[in-house]
């Protein structure tokens, strides 16, 4: 579902808020007017105070400044505490978290005299939520714990929701997940008891946090939505920018950069409408993460700088070293090994500061992956010891996965092969549970289901509406037939049997265009199945056979029965192999996947088109050894061209891997590039079994073909020449294959290029 549509209906909704606004503020400005009464003066003030919030903060103080002198003139202690609460609430929405403290003690003060204990529980939460946005999370708890005995004690569940909330997120933050988990779902329960749906989609968006901790990618998006459902339906535009962050979260960590971007932006959006510098700080810094995760590290280090300067006004301690962690991120990306480890130590000194296990884990993967990178041992494996030992406190796959890496990668030096291949066996062991087939497949599966239902929702609508329409039709004709019972004459009945059949007929299109749409968004629904069963088909029937070769080849290589040297490079030969052809199914799939819902964008930029077939070239060059087959790279000169060099790369890499799965052994393969004036031609060449006509025009369609097998057996998806098709429509070009059986084929294609 697309989040341009809902981005704008958000900020339609934040304008139309905005104009409800002014109405309330003219609204409490007359009724303080002609309010005889200074108690109720004091809480029309906090009112207009609030109302005015951050869009007019010097009006919002003054309103305040009034109440205050009203409420000490009349030694009303309650008005005293209301104003000390409602100053402080601006504070923090300011960001001024420490003088938002003050102004909750002096309410706190101001409530234990006038004896209002649910009123000081309240601002004692205020005060513990201004401490957790501090990174103070034992004095945040303790404030928390003091309230709910108070909220318990007068069963105000309100009060107990805020408090639980709350604390799911400290424990969160210690790496208790098991005691947030129950904490929010105690939420849940007191929620639904008050029909609470703010604080319901609250704890969604926490529960969601937590699962994305334990790596539970579909069950945390499952709960995000939720949310978002639940916020788009009560206008809530804070959890709508929650909601839609942290589902961008999950999707850059499934490597779906592009949607991952638009919900951060979508978020990014909401949050500088609401100016709140606590979410646009966030936003910002998962644009960045999400560049860093493609390479592009000067805009990652830009958007990441501006959300910690924004961290650093608020003073958020755990963010602020979150930021730190980011920026380190860039500099082992860039092999700035010593600043990268300098600002990971920087974060871990915060985070042993707030006792936040979760960032310390982090922290300590980070550092043993950067000294593995330049070669410092010895500190390498001791930070992934301390990795391994807070990941397993935390519940943490992610890093637990990263220490074993660098385990295996200190052992590997050491030539201290059996441990080597141990710590081998538990990284493959957490990295296949962090992201595998099964997650990936359980995510589209949400995504799937949470537009399936906003169809069934359109759909329910029109049938709804249809069925409204024939009711409509059924009482027209008892009207009709009164009519004609109570005019006898022939002309009148004549007339209205013209007009009951020119509506009849209205109506009866109607239904017939309702039916229509309602026909379209069905098919919608069965496409989107329909594409799900052929992915899964697909992975099912492909990778079976060559992961069974792999799982054979590794029982041979485990069982050391070798009768020489040859032999175990054999085996090692062919497991490369087929790990190699594994590895290209999954590329393609992915590619052909992201083709079908949309998702790949083109980035046009002037390059040497050269460097792109040689790159491509030296990934096959181990196959070319393997089969002995002979390769030859023909260039006549540097060719400068307009294209997209990740697209422009798989074209080649498909093209050399069907040249070399179906050109037998000892065969010769030649690729190169020649140039006529503004044309640049790109040819494929060798001498293998070549193909029939109907074949050749087949693929040539773009249709994914039937699977083939090589001359080796090897295996291929049918996807490579469909994948080939569609960017080169991006690039404005075609393909033609020459080919005849038993011959060979050429491939050529060619661009538009200014030379």
């Amino acid at each position: 579902m697309t989040r341009i549509l809902l981005l704008t209906s958000l900020l339609f909704t934040a304008f139309y808020v905005s104009g409800q606004d002014n109405r309330t503020i003219e609204n409490l400005k007359e009724l303080l007017d002609d309010e005889p009464h200074d108690t109720v003066k004091i809480r029309l003030l906090n009112s207009l105070a609030i109302e005015y919030g951050l869009n007019d903060t010097s009006e919002s103080k003054y309103m305040l400044e009034k109440a205050l002198m009203l409420a000490k003139e009349q030694e009303y202690s309650l008005g005293i505490g209301l104003t000390y609460k409602t100053h402080g609430k601006l504070h923090f929405r300011l960001g001024q978290f420490n003088a938002a403290i003050d102004k909750y003690k002096k309410a706190q003060a101001q409530f234990l005299l006038s004896g209002e204990e649910v009123k000081l529980a309240s601002v004692t939460v205020d005060e513990g939520n201004a401490h957790l946005f501090l990174s103070d999370y034992d004095k945040a708890l303790n404030r928390y714990n003091r309230a709910l005995a108070v909220f318990e004690r007068y069963d105000n569940v309100t009060g107990k929701i805020r408090c639980l909330n709350n604390m799911g997120i400290i424990y969160k933050n210690y790496g208790e997940y098991n005691n947030a988990l129950n904490t929010y779902n105690q939420v849940i329960m007191l929620s639904e008891q008050l029909q609470d749906t703010v604080s319901l989609a609250d704890t969604y968006i926490n529960m969601g946090v937590v699962f994305v901790h334990l790596s539970s990618y579909h069950r945390a998006l499952e709960h995000f939505n939720k949310a978002l459902i639940l916020a788009e339906s009560f206008g809530n535009l804070k959890q709508q920018t929650m909601a839609l962050m942290n589902s961008g979260v999950i999707h850059n960590k499934l490597e779906n950069y592009s949607r991952a971007y638009h919900y951060y932006e979508a978020a990014l959006e909401i949050s500088r409408k609401l100016k709140d510098k606590v979410e646009i700080s966030k936003c910002l810094s998962n644009i960045g993460t999400n560049y860093i995760s493609q390479g592009k590290y000067k805009l990652a280090d830009d958007y990441i700088r501006e959300g910690l300067a924004i961290k650093q006004e608020l003073g958020d301690k755990s963010s602020i070293a979150n930021g730190y962690n980011f920026l380190a991120q860039i500099g082992y990306h860039r092999e700035n090994y010593e600043e990268a480890i300098e600002l990971d130590k920087k974060a871990m000194v915060i985070k042993r500061e707030v006792n936040d296990l979760a960032g310390l884990t982090r922290c300590f993967s980070n550092i043993s992956r950067t000294y593995i990178a330049n070669n410092q041992f010895t500190q390498a494996e001791a930070y992934a010891d301390s990795a391994i030992l807070y990941a397993a406190r935390t519940g943490s796959i992610e890093h637990t996965s990263t220490a074993y890496y660098v385990k295996m990668k200190v052992a590997e030096k050491k030539q201290a092969y059996k441990d080597a291949y141990h710590f081998a066996e538990l990284y493959k062991q957490y990295s296949d549970s962090l992201l595998n087939e099964n997650k990936i497949k359980a995510v589209n599966n949400v995504e799937l289901q949470y537009e399936a239902e906003f169809l069934s929702i359109e759909n329910s609508s029109l049938k709804m509406q249809a069925q409204l329409d024939e009711e409509i039709i059924k009482r027209q004709r008892k009207i009709n037939l009164a009519v004609i019972i109570v005019i006898a004459l022939i002309f009148v009945l004549l007339m209205f049997f013209v007009y009951y059949q020119k509506k009849r007929s209205q109506h009866y299109e109607s239904i017939q265009k309702k039916n229509q749409i309602i026909t379209k968004q069905n098919l919608r629904l069965d496409s989107l199945n329909d594409t799900k069963n052929t992915i899964l088909s697909v992975i099912t029937h492909d990778l079976k056979g060559s992961i069974g070769n792999q799982l054979t080849a590794l029982s041979v290589l485990g069982s050391e029965e070798f009768r020489n040297e040859e032999e175990r490079k054999l085996v090692f030969s062919r497991l490369a192999n087929s790990a190699r052809l594994s590895l290209e199914l999954l590329e393609n799939l992915s590619l052909w996947t992201n083709i079908q819902e949309g998702k790949i964008v083109s980035n046009l930029e002037r390059g040497l088109i050269n460097d792109v077939l040689e790159e491509a070239a030296g990934l096959f060059q181990e196959s070319f050894l393997n089969k002995e087959l002979t390769f030859k790279l023909e260039i006549d000169n540097d060719i400068y061209c307009n294209f997209d060099r990740l697209m422009l790369k798989s074209v080649f890499k498909n093209l050399l891997s069907n040249a070399i799965k179906f050109t037998k052994r000892g065969g010769n393969i030649t690729a190169g590039i020649k140039s006529n004036n503004t044309r640049v031609e790109v040819y494929v060449k060798d001498n293998g079994i070549g193909m029939s006509s109907e074949e050749s025009g087949y693929i040539s369609s773009g249709k994914i073909a039937k699977m083939k097998r090589g001359t080796e057996n090897e295996k291929g998806s049918g996807l490579g020449y469909a994948i080939i098709k569609k960017f080169l429509e991006y690039h404005d070009s075609g393909i033609n294959i020459d080919s005849k059986k038993g011959e060979g084929t050429t491939v050529n294609i060619s661009f538009n290029c200014d030379m």
